[in-house]
């Protein structure tokens, strides 16, 4: 099976969703995997069946800037050329499946672009992870509303495609309110094994650290971490650190800017360690410290699940879908959670976890050797391999703005 991944810089890149498909690449030795490559170096070390692809970008994104047509919507543009640049980057090749991820406006216009550019594709899959729409809605400049064309492109992308997958079965649900259309839930279990964690060495008889881990948005709750801190007794924690990589605001403004004047009202001493690698993170999970992911919303959360199975006590926020499958698959492991509705009132039991950490780590230690990590449920083969459920009305409404944007474009010199 050859399975193209639009998404790009698998081994070079950090975030969730690259996590996520490097993940499907190593859990899948038979199937060949190919993916896009802008800023990877050549030598960026990957599994044998990860196989990158240059990505070019013959036509301008600008270039149909001042095409009218009342009958296409005037967003339509930009994505257009995205997806024949897309198509134009794999002209001629052969994919049985085209598989990319929610948060990469990339979907509408990839079928009839395929078609154009004689590139033969089996089926294209959508992977749930989650929207840049929410993200921006609720970062550090946004004032909470959705931008309306990026959702109706979220929605859309979302009904054209041929299979629709989730690793959180709560944004399954998200989406089961929103459009009455067939999708599958794979267990993460499939993709993420429980790591061969570093032995925990208690070098020290010092307080615990507390580590955030992810992206600075808003919405992974960064503020809220530093309001737990302010909250705290000072002599509960050793030390507070900003571990992943700043994000740009709307303003300007860096999210590291933001936190860190938010950090000096408040008389904190935050130190910012950037973005680190897995072996770096495991090294981080196996000090003596404590793993923060406050999130106010997030459809799952990967790093809980990585610093849990690594034996590192965690903070999760209530707004994070991992909440719900740790509940229900490991209800023995502990973890405490940080209810996004009143924060401060789980600042006791965090209190009473810092302060005996070493029992609470031993006993976290003894759930997770004592857990069934069996996975549930399909594999990726049999999403991959299911048949098509796509809106045919949707994709009939997406081929008319195609080809009037085709017809349009011919006439240009790209």
């Amino acid at each position: 099976m050859r399975v193209l991944i639009l998404d790009s810089d698998l081994f070079a890149t950090v975030g969730g969703g690259q996590t996520f498909y490097r993940n499907v690449i190593v859990k899948n030795p038979d199937i060949d995997f190919y993916y896009l490559r802008n800023n990877e170096p050549a030598g960026a070390t990957k599994p044998f069946n990860a196989h990158p692809i240059d990505y070019r970008e013959p036509y301008s994104p600008t270039a149909l800037l001042h095409y009218c047509d009342i009958n296409v919507p005037h967003w339509a543009q930009s994505h257009y050329l995205k997806a024949h640049n897309i198509a134009s980057t794999v002209a001629g090749q052969s994919f049985d499946i085209v598989d990319y991820p929610d948060y990469s406006l990339v979907g509408l216009f990839l079928r009839d672009a395929f078609k154009a550019r004689a590139v033969n594709v089996g089926r294209i899959a959508i992977s749930m992870h989650g929207l840049i729409s929410t993200t921006n809605a609720m970062n550090w400049d946004g004032n909470g509303d959705y931008c309306r064309v990026a959702r109706c492109i979220e929605e859309l992308q979302y009904e054209v495609a041929d299979t629709r997958y989730f690793i959180s079965e709560r944004y399954q649900q998200e989406w089961n309110t929103l459009r009455d259309v067939p999708s599958y839930y794979i267990d993460p279990l499939h993709l993420f094994a429980a790591p061969n964690s570093l032995p925990y060495v208690r070098c020290s008889s010092e307080a615990p650290s507390l580590n955030f881990i992810g992206r600075t948005e808003k919405r992974k709750g960064p503020h809220v971490f530093l309001q737990l801190l302010w909250w705290l007794r000072p002599n509960s924690y050793s030390a507070a650190n900003i571990i992943g990589p700043s994000c740009a605001g709307a303003t300007g403004e860096t999210s590291t800017q933001t936190i860190t004047k938010m950090s000096h009202n408040r008389g904190l001493n935050i130190q910012f360690l950037g973005s680190m690698s897995a072996p770096e993170l495991q090294r981080v999970f196996a000090s003596r410290s404590v793993t923060c992911v406050p999130s106010l919303y997030d459809t799952f959360n990967l790093v809980a699940l990585e610093s849990l199975f690594s034996g590192c006590p965690t903070l999760i926020g209530s707004g994070a879908g991992i909440v719900d499958y740790l509940r229900d698959r490991f209800p023995a492991i502990p973890f405490e959670i940080v209810d996004m509705n009143a924060f401060f009132e789980s600042t006791p039991a965090i209190e009473a976890m810092l302060d005996r950490y070493d029992e609470y780590r031993h006993e976290l230690s003894v759930a997770l050797t004592k857990s069934d990590y069996t996975p549930h449920g399909p594999k990726i083969h049999a999403i991959y391999d299911s048949s098509s459920t796509r809106d045919e009305a949707t994709c009939s409404q997406i081929s008319e703005w195609y080809f009037r944007l085709e017809r349009e474009a011919s006439k240009i010199n790209f």
